[in-house]
């Protein structure tokens, strides 16, 4: 494992992205639908294997961040020249590109509307578990919908959340 310094200049000298704009794009990409997330990590694949190549000597760990970041800078910067871009100067692989990237983000829209108790229910799932994990007799899920309620202020059915147990705990 490298020095830190040695680690911060290997990075500079790779990404050219200061440490606040690298901040930015990690919250870029956690806003961003879980569709393009996965096109992320592909494409931050082939990035990272033909660093691999180029820069050998570079630890592993130090690659596949900037492998991340790379893949996140294109993509960020791939939607925002489409943003500033008149409609009427776009060629028709342009136009059809900004209409898929629209379509992948209204789809995880819709998604996320309907299931949006599940996901806020994800969020809380650390509590859910504990509160099912008692010993000798595991608190019920009608009790955990009125702890997450009372010391939560999230109101959720027992069923939701018996259905979600269900689903990811009961293999």
């Amino acid at each position: 494992m490298g020095s830190i310094q040695s680690d911060h200049r290997q990075m500079d000298r790779l990404i050219k992205t200061s440490s606040e704009d690298q901040g930015l794009l990690l919250r870029y990409f956690s806003r961003l639908p879980l569709s393009i997330r996965l096109e992320l990590e592909k494409n931050k694949k082939k990035i990272f294997h033909s660093m691999r190549e180029k820069y050998a000597q570079i630890n592993y760990d130090v690659l596949s961040y900037a492998a991340h970041i790379l893949s996140i800078k294109s993509h960020y910067s791939f939607e925002k020249k489409f943003s500033t871009k008149q409609f009427q100067n776009m060629s028709l692989d342009e136009i059809r590109d900004l209409s898929m990237l629209q379509l992948q983000k209204e789809d995880e829209k819709i998604y996320l509307s309907k299931n949006g108790k599940r996901e806020k229910l994800l969020h809380y799932w650390s509590v859910v578990k504990l509160y099912r994990s008692r010993k000798p007799k595991p608190i019920s899920f009608e009790k955990i919908e009125e702890k997450l309620e009372k010391h939560y202020s999230f109101k959720v059915s027992h069923n939701t959340i018996n259905k979600l147990w269900r689903e990811l705990e009961k293999n």
